[in-house]
């Protein structure tokens, strides 16, 4: 198995010249930030669905989805709604696609402008460190994030990518899934 990952690592931030102590209560938590170590996971046979939900043998994979380790109860119904409804509406009637070798960044946040660029575009930096490791697999990208910010930045790494259409189901034999490299922002 290709494994990505990410070190562990402790960052020391310099105070920013305008810092005003009486701001310190605000910002002291970010003075130094731990990053845990982060480790890709593989899956076999996973079926993606047009908004980034996936599964595996009938079985929706949560964790790939939904990063944040905690979430209310009301983020957690409208989240709900808005991804399975959609899926189990489609699941009689879709258009698939196959696709041998996937790899998947992308969760609930993504498809925000400020979420890709925060947290996906990280990913693809860290991606182009790795010496190719992936350049055999295809990035899958669910149809909430077929936007003009996200072809544009797709264009700046040399990464093959598919764009899965709102009617389309894609079902992949092996898919490489990257978590967070960091807490978001």
């Amino acid at each position: 198995m290709k494994n990505f990952y990410y070190e562990k690592s402790i960052v020391e931030r310099k105070l920013p010249e305008n810092f005003r102590e009486i701001d310190k209560c605000l910002f002291e938590a970010e003075f130094t930030k731990e990053f845990a170590f982060v480790t890709s996971k593989e899956f076999n046979d996973i079926v993606v669905y047009s908004n980034g939900i996936c599964s595996q043998n009938g079985k929706f994979l949560i964790e790939l989805f939904y990063n944040k380790k905690k979430i209310d109860f009301k983020t957690k119904i409208r989240l709900y709604k808005k991804t399975f409804f959609p899926v189990l509406k489609k699941a009689f009637h879709f258009n698939k696609k196959n696709i041998d070798k996937g790899l998947l960044l992308t969760d609930h946040f993504s498809e925000g402008f400020f979420h890709w660029f925060a947290d996906i575009y990280q990913k693809l930096e860290a991606l182009s460190l790795s010496n190719d490791m992936f350049r055999d697999y295809i990035l899958i990208i669910p149809a909430t994030n077929n936007s003009g910010y996200v072809k544009e930045t797709l264009k700046l790494y040399n990464i093959k990518y598919y764009i899965i259409q709102k009617d389309e189901t894609v079902f992949v034999d092996k898919l490489i899934y990257i978590p967070s490299i960091s807490p978001t922002g």
